[in-house]
């Protein structure tokens, strides 16, 4: 993960696009506090599970389909 201030990502904002299509994450900083966090799409969809959690979920929406689940989130829904 590569940190840079504000001013930096607006002088070298060609070259982050590059890090963030190699994977790379790009925090912005203002003020030395994180402000915007950039990344690629696919890195933001690839998923890491956790065995143990994901065993927790199957146990606790036994007998549901995934399409339920989704739409339950979708509404608003917390189990």
């Amino acid at each position: 993960m590569k940190r840079v201030s504000t001013a930096e990502a607006k002088a070298n904002f060609d070259d982050l696009i590059t890090l963030v299509k190699t994977g790379e994450t790009v925090v912005v900083t203002d003020e030395a506090r994180d402000f915007m966090e950039m990344k690629s799409l696919q890195t933001v969809q690839r998923l890491e599970v956790d065995p143990l959690a994901l065993e927790k979920l199957h146990r606790t929406f036994s007998g549901l389909s995934i399409d339920d689940i989704l739409s339950a989130a979708q509404e608003g829904h917390r189990y």
